[in-house]
């Protein structure tokens, strides 16, 4: 098992908000630096405690599968959201897309990590449609934690969720 570090730096410029930007990453064997990768899935322990809060609004009448999800947006705040069902199915919507509105709503635009958490299964990913709205705002080593009751447990990229994504490169 490998992690990849990403190394972020702050741009605030004076009197601004601040934000964060992916400077590079560097590629971690686990077996050599085990101290480091714990510190690194500690750091998602923020998005992991929001996305479990969120989960608790679920509004999953029908299929009874509480989701909630966490994004880390490039202003350094974290939007939340859970899934919302419709009777008239498929009119509801997945968690990723309440965090996604959240954060553009506030305005922000680009996906530093995502943390996502489901109810009843462990570990649970984001659907192929929320696979590709999150990479709408993400980038293809934007890190995704899948999460249990006790935190988050595994890291993938969007490229390892998504690796044919549908980008905005087709319509020029």
């Amino acid at each position: 098992m490998s992690y990849f570090l990403t190394v972020m730096f702050d741009d605030r410029k004076s009197g601004g908000p601040a934000t964060l930007k992916e400077a590079g990453q560097i590629f971690i064997p686990v077996s050599r630096c085990p101290a480091i990768c714990l510190r690194i899935k500690d750091l998602a322990q923020d998005l992991f405690e929001a996305a479990r809060a969120a989960m608790h609004f679920s509004h999953s009448p029908y299929s009874h599968f509480p989701v909630g999800a966490a994004i880390r947006a490039d202003d350094g705040r974290i939007y939340s959201g859970c899934n919302i069902e419709n009777v008239a199915f498929p009119d509801g919507w997945c968690a990723e897309t309440t965090a996604i509105s959240h954060m553009v709503m506030a305005g922000a635009k680009e996906i530093v990590e995502v943390a996502v958490i489901a109810e009843k299964l462990a570990l649970c990913p984001p659907c192929g449609g929320c696979r590709q709205k999150l990479s709408e705002f993400a980038g293809p080593q934007t890190r995704i934690w899948l999460c249990d009751a006790s935190g988050p447990q595994k890291a993938l990229t969007l490229a390892e969720l998504l690796p044919a994504t549908f980008a905005p490169e087709a319509f020029d």
